[in-house]
């Protein structure tokens, strides 16, 4: 007897939604429909492969009845929530659904929204990188400076520790370029809607 559900780890940053997306489509062809997002491990319900379309949306409130009907109404199904205020939903792919954002003013709008979350991810990780040298400062004024406790005390896995934060400030940091280029080509009107 088979399992109701499967996970599969998340080898995708939360910050891309074209690669999310397309991760997506491609497990629903196999079988895997979305049931549960996760930062580690994504929850798939096993089903029957169905061509699906998914799409990344942000809305300040999944309890929204009204923005979910006209989803619905427009051929959309909720599937989970990525973060934050982004959420993930899918169309069939054979059956007619109206794009989520056909205007691109609307869609830049929605846009700018991730920018903020991406700004305060971003934020929030720099801040923990300063707690962190300066409790590594403090704990150096005891060791007559910095250069004494750094060559009797730091092993390079302290290190990597430290910068940590840092390295995960790359993801939402070349996510946000991304989102920005997308934004200028709305605003602009050089953008084109693959559906």
């Amino acid at each position: 007897m088979a399992f109701k559900f499967t996970y599969r780890p998340t080898l995708l940053s939360p910050y891309d939604f074209e690669k999310i997306e397309r991760w997506m489509e491609s497990q629903s062809e196999k079988g895997l429909h979305l049931s549960k997002f996760g930062q580690s491990f994504t929850r798939f319900k096993r089903g029957e492969p169905e061509k699906r379309t998914y799409k990344i949306d942000y809305f300040d409130e999944v309890s929204n009845e009204e923005r979910l009907i006209f989803y619905a109404d427009s051929g959309w199904h909720y599937a989970s929530k990525l973060q934050g205020g982004t959420h993930i939903l899918y169309a069939m792919k054979d059956e007619d659904f109206i794009p989520l954002h056909t205007d691109p003013i609307e869609e830049s709008i929605q846009l700018k929204k991730i920018i903020g979350i991406l700004n305060r991810r971003t934020l929030l990780l720099f801040l923990v990188f300063l707690v962190m040298v300066f409790l590594l400062i403090a704990i150096a004024r005891d060791y007559n400076g910095l250069a004494t406790f750094l060559v009797r005390n730091v092993r390079f896995n302290d290190v990597l520790f430290i910068l940590y934060p840092l390295l995960l400030m790359i993801s939402p940091l070349s996510h946000k370029s991304k989102v920005l280029k997308k934004i200028r080509e709305l605003e602009t009107g050089s953008c084109c809607y693959w559906y």
